[in-house]
C-alpha cells in the first residue's frame, strides 16, 4: 500500500494488500421528461454528416459548445461499429471496443460520442 489512508481503509474493510478491489460508481438514468432516443443508426458514419439539431431528435446531446462534442445515448452501446472512432469526455480519440470501451452512463448518455461542427 502506496499512503497511510488506503492501508487504513483495507485494515478497516478487512481486505488485504494483494486483493483486488473494484469501486463502481452509481449509474444515472435520463431526466423522465427526456424522450427515449430512437433505435441506432444502421450506419454510424452517417451521424458524422448530420447538423446538431438532427443528432439530438436521434437522441445525442451537447457535452460541450465549445468542443461540439455530443454524447451517444446509453442505449446504443451494443450498437456501436468495433474500431469506430469516439472521442471522449476528456478529449480523447479512441477507436470502439465492445466490452473494453467504458459503458458507464450518466443521465442517460454513454461518456464519449462525435465531434459536430456548428
Amino acid at each position: 500500500m502506496k499512503n497511510k489512508e488506503g492501508q487504513k481503509l483495507r485494515e478497516a474493510l478487512g481486505i488485504g494488500p494483494d486483493d483486488i478491489v473494484h469501486v463502481t460508481g452509481s449509474q444515472h438514468d435520463r431526466d423522465p421528461h427526456e424522450v427515449i432516443p430512437p433505435d441506432a443508426p444502421k450506419t454510424f458514419a452517417r451521424l458524422r454528416t448530420m447538423t446538431r439539431a438532427e443528432l439530438h431528435r436521434w437522441g445525442l446531446r451537447m457535452w460541450s459548445e465549445e468542443s461540439g462534442l455530443m454524447l451517444f445515448p446509453a442505449e446504443w452501446y451494443d450498437h456501436i461499429p468495433e474500431g469506430f472512432e469516439i472521442v471522449t469526455i476528456n478529449g480523447a480519440t479512441k477507436k470502439f471496443e465492445r466490452g473494453v470501451t467504458d459503458d458507464d452512463r450518466r443521465f442517460g448518455l454513454l461518456a464519449f460520442g462525435i465531434v459536430v461542427k456548428a
